[in-house]
């Protein structure tokens, strides 16, 4: 993954810069925390997912493609954001969450501008399917939001139950990162279908792993308390397989 961040340097540079101008620093608390959630490292998956998948189509449109990028990862850390006030999280990334430091009203406020941030980035690609899978991709992410929180605290949730929680959770953000950026690069449908099906084994995968961090892993290399996600009544496969 480092290997990965190095080779693609130049082209997360463009980003870092797509986001500041969107975002403009100027000391309130939003557009602060917000870049602030940005610049404070973060894996970059998704924005790394869109500027590949964008690689493979029409050159001329790579400037679509950075600013779906930049979209994406805006997106991705309103989530998070959202995610903290919800899972009433103390820490993200080894830092105090919006919500710890700042309280419900700024940190709703904060993913909400995050959100109608990212919205404003592509706001001018002219594409119809673009933006019909933009906006059905975070209706649905919403409602895996609204489904964990029913589902809190629910010990008879099934391996399938969990699969399609985690799908919402996680992998269909990173499908929605391929998918967005092929459709701002103008890939052809048969290609799409391949890196759709590519996103969502990487974006399971990658979820499964961090359920499993959570029992295995420690503070200081999470970033977060361990033991969280029961501890919110999160049942994660550790727990769905226990009960098999």
């Amino acid at each position: 993954m480092k290997s990965l961040k190095k080779l693609m340097a130049g082209e997360l540079s463009h980003v870092k810069k797509i986001v500041k101008e969107e975002l403009k620093p100027n000391g309130t608390i939003v557009n602060d925390k917000s870049f602030e959630l940005f610049n404070s490292g973060g894996k970059k998956l998704r924005p790394m997912f869109t500027i590949l998948a964008g690689k493979l189509g029409d050159k001329e449109h790579y400037n679509d493609v950075l600013k779906t990028s930049a979209s994406l990862e805006l997106l991705h850390m309103a989530t998070l954001v959202h995610d903290d006030i919800i899972d009433d999280s103390e820490l993200r990334r080894g830092k105090p969450t919006v919500f710890y430091e700042h309280g419900y009203f700024q940190a709703v406020n904060t993913g909400n501008y995050l959100l109608s941030s990212a919205l404003q980035i592509v706001s001018k690609i002219d594409s119809r399917k673009f933006h019909e899978t933009y906006s059905s991709g975070i209706r649905e992410i919403v409602q895996g939001e609204l489904i964990q929180f029913d589902t809190q605290f629910d010990a008879a949730q099934t391996l399938d139950e969990y699969f399609r929680k985690i799908y919402r959770k996680t992998a269909l953000l990173i499908v929605l990162s391929i998918e967005l950026g092929g459709h701002a690069a103008h890939l052809e449908d048969e290609l799409m279908d391949k890196l759709r099906t590519y996103g969502y084994h990487i974006g399971m995968s990658f979820q499964i792993i961090d359920d499993c961090l959570d029992f295995t892993g420690s503070t200081r290399t999470l970033g977060k308390p361990n033991y969280s996600d029961i501890k919110n009544g999160h049942y994660t496969l550790p727990v769905a397989l226990k009960r098999q």
